[in-house]
């Protein structure tokens, strides 16, 4: 998605000499890097970017480093950290020195990560200044938390995020409605009891819960009640149905603008951890009702971002399948569910809009 939107961007040869790329991001970053256990370099790199409200590209390679040591833990909330630690890692890897996303330049443009927070404490008119003098280009991270103002700026370009209804619940349902295919969904208001499992998710062994800041877990259903209880004395909370008993989940994050898109899939291509299997993956689901229906509906060709699929499949089938094939191949099917997506305007729409 980052590839998609950067390489949109036509930026001005001669502007371009001295400035940088902005990547702009709030405290829930730093919150991950802090308590996620991940490594103790990475706490260290996450007060500074926190205190100081930015980390340069000077510090980015020892950052990446500590990004790159991380161990792979797949068990619960560390899943969690590891995959936003792994995405980050990724992301900057692509955006830094890239000269498929620069014209004129052998190396690309240097990158800093930039707090949202800390240029929202700025007058307007600062803000606008420090950013038209030292970047070329700003991209945000997407989620933004609620409450975090993002940064509105035509000059330089910004890619990011959408707005935050788009982060919202209510448009997680929206997008379920739309396209007939989301997970089993109950949305519990604020101060309610819950005594007894609902029905629906009796033959679930793993919910996803999701506080109205948009936090997601996963459950067991033999724990959704003291949970689920819990998270409502404060919020309101939306539980839905993740994996059923005895059977395996498949996750796969489909990007867009879609692969269809011959610049979005020459992007994709650059990228050096987009494996051959992921690519064939996101083309097989290009296709799927799902993602075509929100293709159409939302005009995805103007948007960067993801769409996060699920496929639910019999423990049985599964062991049936891996002695067939190595690795097997993820294909669209009757089982595939919507889970989120995830979006920022690119410059295609920016244009659009003026």
């Amino acid at each position: 998605a980052a590839a998609a939107a950067a390489a949109s961007f036509k930026l001005d040869e001669p502007a371009r000499a001295h400035k940088r790329i902005a990547f702009l991001f709030d405290s829930s970053l730093t919150a991950v890097l802090m308590m996620g256990n991940l490594s103790p370099g990475l706490k260290t790199h996450a007060v500074t970017m926190f205190e100081a409200g930015k980390l340069s590209d000077e510090s980015l390679d020892s950052f990446l480093t500590e990004l790159g040591s991380v161990d792979d833990i797949s068990e619960g909330e560390a899943q969690r950290y590891f995959d936003s630690a792994r995405t980050l890692l990724h992301t900057l890897l692509f955006l830094r020195k890239n000269s498929a996303l620069q014209v004129g330049t052998e190396t690309g443009l240097l990158l800093d990560l930039v707090r949202c927070e800390s240029l929202n404490n700025l007058d307007t008119s600062t803000c606008h200044r420090v950013l038209q003098r030292n970047y070329a280009l700003l991209l945000s991270m997407t989620p933004l938390t609620q409450g975090v103002r993002s940064v509105i700026s035509c000059s330089p370009p910004h890619a990011g995020p959408a707005v935050p209804e788009a982060a919202s619940i209510w448009f997680k349902l929206w997008i379920y409605s739309l396209c007939g295919r989301g997970l089993p969904s109950i949305l519990f208001s604020r101060g309610t009891r819950v005594t007894m499992v609902p029905k629906i998710f009796q033959d679930y062994r793993t919910l996803l819960m999701c506080t109205w800041s948009n936090d997601v877990t996963q459950v067991n259903t033999s724990g959704l009640l003291s949970s689920l209880n819990e998270a409502l004395c404060h919020s309101a909370v939306l539980v839905q149905g993740y994996c059923k008993v005895d059977h395996d989940v498949e996750e796969v994050h489909v990007p867009f603008p879609l692969a269809g898109n011959l610049e979005a899939e020459q992007c994709a291509q650059n990228v050096s951890f987009a494996s051959p299997a992921w690519l064939r993956a996101c083309r097989q689901l290009d296709g799927s009702a799902t993602v075509l229906q929100l293709k159409k509906s939302l005009d995805l060709d103007l948007c960067c971002g993801f769409i996060t699929l699920v496929k639910m499949t019999p423990v049985e089938k599964v062991a049936a399948t891996s002695r067939l094939q190595s690795p097997p191949e993820l294909r669209p099917a009757a089982d595939l569910s919507l889970i989120d997506l995830r979006s920022a305007p690119s410059s295609a729409a920016a244009a659009a809009a003026a």
